[in-house]
């Protein structure tokens, strides 16, 4: 039925690339983002947020936007002026640890939640409780395989889905899937969005 209710599908490069569906009310559009590995200069992760803002700016309108993706970004903490982005719910080892890492991984951090910021974006992930399993999109470099204990030492949480506020209850849940088999450091990221996909007449 998704296959059907497509209406354009564009690899804007290879960082970024988005697809739009018809529902019954809005059109959705997802964009959907590869951002810059932590040790990549901070000009090249400032270009990608600027082209994937440029790339939200087009599609937003009154459609229902959300964006997903890989953002490399380890929250781990959420500051008082972070709360209308950023939910309750952090999988992360609190901001004193964050303060020891490489500086690099700080700039991902802070990039990302500038733009978050900067477009009223929120991260939907922090949104919904639930067991740690459901948070772990990523396992760090030390862990072998996709097996418990589900901590924030082992694994991480760096693939997000963001939504304005104005469309955030038409996100019902974001969790992560790590035990469904995939040949990759990323788990598949499940995002259930409540809206009724209307076929495209040809």
């Amino acid at each position: 039925k998704a296959m059907k209710s497509t209406i354009d599908f564009e690899q804007v490069d290879g960082r970024i690339a988005d697809i739009q569906f018809k529902s019954a009310n809005f059109q959705i559009n997802i964009i959907n983002g590869y951002a810059p590995q932590n040790g990549k200069a901070i000009e090249e992760k400032r270009k990608f947020y600027d082209c994937i803002e440029a790339r939200y700016n087009m599609r937003k309108n009154n459609h229902i936007n959300i964006i997903v993706g890989d953002f490399k970004s380890r929250l781990q903490y959420r500051l008082e002026s972070e709360k209308d982005n950023i939910g309750e719910f952090i999988f992360g080892r609190g901001q004193e640890f964050a303060d020891q890492q490489a500086q690099s991984t700080t700039e991902s951090r802070d990039c990302f939640i500038l733009f978050c910021m900067g477009n009223e974006l929120c991260i939907m992930n922090a949104f919904f409780k639930g067991p740690h399993l459901r948070c772990c999109t990523y396992k760090e470099i030390n862990t072998e395989g996709w097996a418990p204990p589900w901590n924030p030492e082992r694994y991480n949480m760096l693939d997000f889905c963001l939504t304005p506020d104005r469309w955030k209850n038409a996100i019902r849940n974001v969790r992560a899937k790590p035990t469904i088999a995939l040949n990759s450091d990323h788990a598949l990221l499940d995002i259930d969005i409540r809206a009724k996909l209307k076929e495209q007449k040809l």
